[in-house]
This record gives C-alpha cells, sequence and structure tokens, in this order.
C-alpha cells in the first residue's frame, strides 16, 4: 500500500466517490462502516433492521456523493442524511 492510500480521509474519498470511483467508495466502506453501524445500533437496537439500513445507507452514499459539500465531517453527513432520508425514526 502506498502512502497516499493511508493518509486519505475521508473527505478526500467521498470527492474520488462522487466521480464515480469505485476502490475509494470501497476505502470510504471500510473506513466509515463501525461508525455508522455504532450510531445505528445505538439509535435502533435491532441486528436485522440496522442491516437493512446499512445497505440503504451506503447505496445512498453511492448515489448521492455529488451532494457532500464538506461542511461537516463525511460520518455526520452520513448520519444526517439517514434522518433525513428516513431511514431512522
Amino acid at each position: 500500500m502506498n502512502k497516499d492510500a493511508l493518509t486519505e480521509t475521508e473527505f478526500d474519498l467521498i470527492k474520488r466517490v462522487s466521480n464515480g470511483d469505485e476502490d475509494a467508495f470501497r476505502r470510504l466502506y471500510d473506513l466509515t462502516y463501525a461508525k455508522i453501524a455504532f450510531y445505528l445500533h445505538n439509535l435502533l437496537r435491532d441486528k436485522s433492521l440496522i442491516d437493512d439500513v446499512l445497505v440503504e445507507t451506503f447505496t445512498a452514499v453511492w448515489r448521492g456523493a455529488r451532494s457532500y459539500k464538506g461542511k461537516a465531517k463525511v460520518t455526520g453527513w452520513i448520519n444526517h442524511a439517514n434522518l433525513t432520508a428516513g431511514n431512522i425514526e
């Protein structure tokens, strides 16, 4: 793995995802999955529902990455998107 891959931030990755970069999406998923799953677990406490929401969440990240404006952490943007999309009540 090269140095750039080690120092890539969520911000760098979401920008690449917004351009259709599948490798960046996989890296962003690997980097943020545990944080998003933990957040959802604290709210939902239902493994099956959490799994469904995670699939919807990362599908939405892939499709909506261009809407990220850099005003919040990427994980915060993802969690906020879940709330506003009705994935979490």
